[in-house]
Formats: C-alpha cells, structure tokens, sequence
C-alpha cells in the first residue's frame, strides 16, 4: 500500500516518508528466521526503498520474489510426503534412537524452511511420544494454532507412547 502510495501522484507527499518511516523501523531480514519471513521482509524492504525514492520497482525484483515462493512450496510439498513415508513405513522394531534422528531430521527440515506447523507436525507421527520430551510437546501444542481438542488428544497420545513401553518391560 505504502509502495502504491510512493506512486500515485496525489499522495506521493504522504508514500514517500512514510516509506522512509517504516524502513526504519522494520528489522533486517535474517535466513535464520526461515524461508518465508526471510523473503517477505526482503520483499517488504526492497519495496520501501523504491517507493522512498518514487520509483517503480524493477520487475526481476518482483519475479524473484516470486520464484522463491514457488520452489518454496515445491520443498513444502516434499516436506510433506516425507512426514507421510514416514508415518507409513513406520515399523514398531524400529529401535528410538533412529526413530530419534528420522523425526529430529524431519523437524530441523520444516524449520529451515520457516513451517513451524510442519515442524511440530513430527508429534503426530508414530511413537513420537518416546523421541520428544513432555516438554517439547507442550511448547509444540502451543507454538501452533491446535483446537483444545487436539492439543488434549495430541498430548495424550504422547503421554500413552511414554507410558506403553515402561507398562510392557
């Protein structure tokens, strides 16, 4: 909007320093904050600059952006299945160590990519509640948007993969 602003010749006065304004007070885009921010807040930098100094954005800037988002959901897509081959070639014989690195690998992947839902997705997965620490699946409950019910299912699908084996030995 600020960009249009920058453009539009009656409201130039108002777009320019504004664009200039919250330039300022944006923070640098970081890669450690994943993918997607990475890029919008590039994005987002890149089009206050030029409405600042009113004048249209070149389109590769633009085209970039778009290239990043669209191989982005091409990696999401693999991300995807890869929690689906894991749910389906799961084997109970599967000793929890390797378990252990298959689901933390997974979760690392959803994270670089910036999905913090497909990262605490790995707690659905079989047997996750003897990989992930109670605490870990209390911070992943509530760093996505679950209903009540899920959380509560979710949890306590977790505390019974905790519990199970210790009743069994």
């Amino acid at each position: 909007m600020i960009e249009h602003m920058g453009l539009v010749p009656d409201l130039r006065w108002l777009g320019r320093p504004l664009a200039r304004r919250v330039g300022r007070w944006l923070p640098t885009p970081s890669q450690q904050d994943g993918l997607h921010a990475f890029r919008r807040l590039a994005d987002v930098h890149g089009s206050l600059k030029y409405a600042a100094a009113a004048a249209p954005r070149p389109e590769s800037e633009a085209a970039e952006t778009q290239e990043w988002f669209l191989e982005a959901g091409n990696v999401h897509a693999a991300l995807s299945f890869q929690h689906r081959r894991l749910r389906n070639n799961h084997r109970a014989e599967t000793p929890v160590a390797e378990l252990g690195r298959r689901y933390r690998d997974q979760q690392r992947r959803a994270e670089i990519l910036g999905s913090t839902a497909a990262s605490w997705r790995v707690l659905l997965l079989p047997r996750a509640g003897q990989v992930f620490t109670l605490r870990e699946a209390v911070v992943g409950c509530a760093a996505v948007q679950f209903g009540a019910w899920h959380r509560v299912r979710l949890l306590g699908r977790l505390l019974l993969d905790r519990v199970r084996p210790r009743g069994r030995a």
